[in-house]
């Protein structure tokens, strides 16, 4: 790939060049003579790693951060992934987390859907897909999901 590098590759340099310790005109010189452009945004993506590998040369190591943790009570570190689909099917669906409380006030009698059981959030989940695909117009619609109930009752009896 000889394309532009992007703002990641881009910020790698700039932390390396604070990190190595190098003056703006070390920089600019080496940028001019090494790879023949005056800035680090005119560098190919070969030419960005040759530059990282001279910085590591010097002691530049690239670090990631460590993954987060989840913020919050421990206990509730199962409901985030259902939380958030809920949240991506109601915006899909247009409508607001008032209507997902509803959902959770018919079920299961809870005031509002954040304080369900992970159980209880599948079943809102559901809930939610059977009302995206009525909408939508996707997937089984309630007379046809009768109609098979009633075609597999005829086959058994």
């Amino acid at each position: 790939m000889t394309g532009k590098i992007g703002k990641k590759e881009l910020a790698i340099i700039h932390i390396a060049k604070a990190q190595c310790g190098w003056s703006d005109e070390e920089y600019r010189h080496t940028l001019k003579d090494g790879f023949g452009v005056s800035s680090s945004k005119e560098l190919t993506s070969k030419q960005a790693d040759r530059l990282i590998a001279l910085f590591q040369a010097e002691g530049f190591r690239i670090v990631s951060r460590p993954k987060r943790q989840p913020s919050g009570n421990p206990a509730n570190w199962d409901r985030l992934p259902l939380q958030k689909k809920i949240g991506a099917i109601l915006a899909d669906i247009g409508k607001t987390e008032a209507y997902a409380d509803g959902i959770a006030r018919r079920m299961f009698k809870v005031d509002a859907w954040r304080w369900c059981t992970p159980e209880q959030l599948h079943k809102i989940v559901a809930a939610l897909e059977y009302t995206r695909n009525k909408l939508t117009g996707e997937g089984p619609t309630e007379s046809q999901a009768r109609r098979r109930k009633k075609a597999r009752k005829a086959q058994n009896a």
